[in-house]
């Protein structure tokens, strides 16, 4: 418990969490944004996001492609 508790202190959530939306960008193209981020241990370590959306492009009639109530993102523990 105790290790667990010093690695969720020692992880700089913020950049973490700018660095999903940014590879996120650049990779689709759209935006991605969240109302709450957590980190997640099981089954893998990463971050919980809840309520995500990702923007549509200009032209479409919606304003989301994608509405999701929570979303896991995976981490690899060596880039950590």
């Amino acid at each position: 418990g105790a290790a667990v508790a010093a690695v969720t202190y020692m992880m700089p959530m913020s950049r973490i969490e700018k660095e999903v939306a940014e590879r996120f960008t650049a990779a689709t193209g759209r935006t991605l944004s969240y109302s709450s981020v957590g980190m997640n241990f099981w089954p893998s370590i990463g971050l919980r996001m809840k309520d995500v959306t990702v923007s549509n492009p200009e032209w479409a009639q919606a304003d989301h492609m994608l509405t999701l109530g929570e979303m896991d993102v995976s981490l690899s523990a060596r880039a950590l």
